[in-house]
């Protein structure tokens, strides 16, 4: 459990759902828990960890899941394990055991994708690349009728032109090296910052061209797109 407050799992983010993973090492850990103590005070401690949660999260929007769906699930792990203790008796420490096992599979597996994580890039490196996501076409195609839209068009225009360079010596020198990514969450304040492979990133960015309708059926967004497609079939 004290595995979930490393950045162990930051390589699981990028284009896989690690929840289950997340869910099967609280599941096990707190049946583990429950075994190990046999009492029912045991089942402080989900409702602690799950309000700390709730807490941390910010307590609104979609903090409130922890109290609806997260709490109810650890305190049931939490009270399957206190009955299991108390049945078996003098077994409960091999229940316990048995859960622990269970519990450190995930953990295992996200130091394993750790171990095999590329270096990040150069602060350089950072700098010059399209790191706010789904955003590098969009400022590639900037156009404007005021002449201040205009003004921001030209200056967006040369960004881009720069950072498409940058990304195509990236994915050709070193396409999994790592990167640090802005996103917009919709359902969210502010801004959130991730770890993402050169590759991923590129994707974001065909992602943010793909949409259909206007401006990304223009000709501009259909080329933007097709070059940094060629791109990532270069990459391999």
């Amino acid at each position: 459990m004290g595995s979930l407050a490393t950045p162990l799992y930051e390589p699981l983010s990028a284009g896989r759902d690690d929840g289950w993973a997340v869910a099967l090492l609280l599941g096990g850990a707190h049946l583990g828990i429950g075994a190990a103590a046999g009492r029912p005070w045991v089942l402080v401690l989900p409702l602690g960890l799950g309000i700390a949660s709730f807490v941390l999260a910010g307590g609104e929007r979609l903090a409130w899941l922890i109290l609806f769906f997260e709490l109810p699930a650890l305190l049931a792990f939490t009270a399957l394990g206190w009955l299991l203790g108390r049945k078996h008796g003098r077994r409960a420490t091999l229940v316990a055991a048995l859960a622990f096992v269970v519990a450190t599979g995930p953990a295992a597996w996200a130091a394993s994708e750790s171990g095999r994580r590329d270096p990040h890039v150069s602060a350089r490196e950072q700098r010059e690349l399209p790191t706010m996501a789904y955003s590098l076409v969009q400022d590639l195609c900037a156009d404007g009728d005021s002449r201040a839209d205009r003004t921001y068009a030209d200056v967006a225009n040369r960004r881009a032109r720069r950072q498409f360079d940058a990304i195509a010596r990236g994915l050709r020198v070193h396409p999994d090296a790592l990167v640090t990514v802005r996103f917009v969450p919709a359902d969210a304040p502010g801004t959130v910052d991730r770890d993402m492979t050169i590759r991923d990133l590129a994707e974001t960015h065909v992602e943010g061209a793909e949409l259909d309708g206007p401006p990304q059926d223009t000709a501009c967004y259909r080329d933007g797109r097709g070059q940094l497609e060629r791109l990532l079939d270069d990459a391999g």
